[in-house]
Order: structure tokens, then sequence, then C-alpha cells
């Protein structure tokens, strides 16, 4: 995979020996703690941003079923609304019970 995407390959080894560089070049006690703290996380993250679209190529992608909301753990086919109503959500079928009677209320009121 190194060699199919060569210019990204040789982008993160001169990235990566320049920082190790300038942090031999800099070896002064206070500046190595930060380059300890903040160099390294940097390097990472600026070779996520070199790797993101290599990866990108090889991750099928994924179909999304609907626009409704899940729970972070969920199962796929289970809805939001199934999963409140097996915590017996006792509001849920009185807030059914008012919605009917209303909906029933205006249109009795439209006829």
């Amino acid at each position: 995979m190194s060699l199919r995407h060569l210019f990204r390959t040789i982008g993160l080894i001169t990235i990566d020996g320049v920082l190790i560089a300038a942090a031999f070049v800099f070896m002064i006690p206070p500046m190595l703690m930060v380059f300890m703290l903040f160099g390294f996380p940097l390097l990472a993250f600026i070779n996520s941003y070199i790797l993101a679209p290599v990866f990108s190529l090889y991750i099928p992608e994924e179909e999304q079923k609907s626009d409704e909301l899940r729970p972070l753990f969920a199962d796929e086919e289970e809805s939001v609304s199934s999963i409140l109503m097996a915590k017996g959500d006792e509001h849920r079928e009185e807030m059914l019970k008012t919605e009917e009677t209303e909906v029933k209320e205006t249109q009795d009121e439209q006829d």
C-alpha cells in the first residue's frame, strides 16, 4: 500500500523527519517538554490528514436506511419509539390517547 500511494508515503516520511530533526535542534529542556506534549500529537494529527484519503479508498461505504434517530448501541432494526415502548413508558400511552381525541375533535369541528 505504501508503494501504491508513494507520494503520500514520501510526504509522511518528510514531515516526520522534519519534526524529529527540529526536536534534536531545540534540545533545550523546556522546549523538549513542549515537544513531548505537542510535537508527537501534532505529528499524529498531520499524519491522519495525509492518511485519511488513502483509507477512505479501501473502506466500503455503508448505506443509511433511514433518518430516524437511534440510540448509540441499539440494534439496526429497532427504532427509538419501540425502545421507549419496551421500557414501559406510561406517559406515552396517555399522550397517544390525548392526541387521538384532539384529532377527532378537530375533525368534528371541521365537519
